[in-house]
């Protein structure tokens, strides 16, 4: 074979390779999102995140995790909350009042637990509206 072509036959194996693997760098390569993973031996995510309206603030519950010694809870008044949104953490129970909030508006809540491992994913996010306390 000539020189020629080893080097067309080894650009056509590399650029296999680069689609195959997805590893072409840049901007391009895997659009899939990033799907977070807790750390080794943190609780299970919390379930059943439940809020009940009061005048001005929401009963909050949820079931208890294994392995959890605390809980966060974050919230905000617009959905997609992360834990990047405002947070009351060192819960030791399975149940908060949040008081100090504006009738008329409606809150979001997700939920997390820890130990000494780590932090779990957030619960599913639950919202809750005082609207009939106008």
């Amino acid at each position: 074979m000539s020189r020629y072509r080893h080097s067309i036959l080894a650009l056509l194996v590399l650029f296999s390779i680069i689609l195959l693997c997805g590893c072409g760098g840049g901007s391009g390569g895997n659009t899939e999102p990033v799907v977070p993973v807790p750390p080794v031996g943190s609780p299970s995510k919390p379930l059943n995140l439940i809020a009940v309206s009061g005048d001005g603030q929401a009963s909050i519950s949820w079931n208890a995790v294994s392995s959890a010694t605390t809980y966060t809870l974050y919230w905000g008044t617009s959905p997609g909350i992360s834990t990047s949104s405002t947070k009351i953490s060192g819960l030791t129970t399975t149940s908060y009042t949040h008081t100090g909030l504006t009738n008329s508006t409606t809150y979001y809540y997700r939920l997390t637990a820890s130990n000494s491992f780590g932090e779990s994913l957030q619960s599913d996010e639950t919202s809750w509206g005082i609207s009939h306390y106008q």
